[in-house]
C-alpha cells in the first residue's frame, strides 16, 4: 500500500498534513480546513485517494504522480509533497561584510541584519528541488528570492551571503 502519509503544499501555499492508518486517511490544513476522512486504494497500478471535503459538500479523488511525487486531483488541483524543509537558519554576511542571522520555524524565517535593518520576514520552499528562501525587505518595498548553494545563498538581486 503506498503511503499519502506526510506534508504536502497545495497551489495556494496551503500546507496539509495526511495521516495514514492502513486505507484511512485524515487530512488536515493550516487554513483551519478540517479534519477530514477518506481513504486510499489502487486503480491500474496507480495508488488513489479520496477524501469527503465536507465543508464544500464534495467527494474528491486524486491519484499519486509517483515521479513528481505529487497527488493530482479530480478538481483540477494539485498538491506537492514537502520534503524535509533545508534549514537557513543561523549566521551570515553578505560582501558588505554585514552580518546577517536567519531564525527558521518550519517554512517561516526571520532576516535581521546587524547594520540596523530588518526585522524581515519571508518563508522558505523548494523549487526544482533546489532550497528556495523568499523575503520582503519593507525598507525597499520588495520581494527577494535566494537558492541556497551549499553554504551560499545567491540572490535573485545579484547579492549573495555566506554561511558564517
Amino acid at each position: 500500500m503506498t503511503s499519502f502519509a506526510g506534508s504536502w503544499i497545495a497551489q495556494d501555499q496551503t500546507t496539509i498534513t495526511i495521516t495514514q492508518d492502513d486505507r484511512r486517511v485524515d487530512v488536515e490544513m493550516d487554513n483551519g480546513r478540517g479534519p477530514f476522512s477518506g481513504y486510499v486504494s489502487e486503480s491500474d497500478d496507480k495508488p488513489e485517494i479520496t477524501v469527503d471535503f465536507s465543508d464544500v459538500g464534495q467527494e474528491i479523488s486524486g491519484y499519486l504522480e509517483i515521479e513528481s511525487d505529487q497527488i493530482i486531483w479530480s478538481n483540477r488541483t494539485s498538491w506537492n509533497r514537502l520534503k524535509a524543509m533545508t534549514s537557513f537558519a543561523g549566521s551570515w554576511i553578505d560582501q558588505d561584510q554585514t552580518t546577517i542571522t536567519i531564525s527558521q520555524d518550519d517554512r517561516m524565517v526571520h532576516v535581521q541584519m546587524h547594520n540596523g535593518r530588518g526585522p524581515f520576514s519571508g518563508y522558505v520552499s523548494e523549487s526544482d528541488d533546489k532550497p528556495e528562501i523568499n523575503v520582503y525587505f519593507s525598507d525597499v518595498g520588495q520581494e527577494i528570492s535566494g537558492y541556497l548553494y551549499g553554504d551560499r545563498i545567491i540572490w535573485s538581486n545579484g547579492t549573495s551571503w555566506n554561511r558564517l
